[in-house]
């Protein structure tokens, strides 16, 4: 579980993120400092973030919308890994 999560409020601004959408983009955000790309489940999200959601299928609709909405960049490993690659990272805002 992620403790701490800063929320970047231009950047949701401007790509229109309701609460639920910016917390997961800030965690997406906070889990690829490293290697610049996050590799997880939905269960995986769910388990970092439970007071987003604590379903799998929700979590699958929060990305799917931050993919739409060209935050985030989504590869499929299998039928439930991922791998997700931000956009634009947080720290050069």
């Amino acid at each position: 579980m992620l403790q701490l999560i800063t929320i970047n409020a231009q950047l949701s601004g401007q790509f229109n993120f309701n609460l639920s959408e910016a917390i997961v983009y800030s965690a997406i955000c906070e889990l690829s400092k490293s290697s610049g790309r996050t590799q997880a489940s939905n269960k995986d999200f769910c388990y970092y973030l439970p007071l987003v959601t604590d379903k799998p299928d929700t979590m699958k609709r929060i990305i799917s919308s931050l993919k739409n909405k060209g935050a985030i960049s989504v590869f499929m490993e299998n039928k439930n890994l991922r791998t997700i690659i931000p956009a634009i990272r947080e720290a050069a805002l």
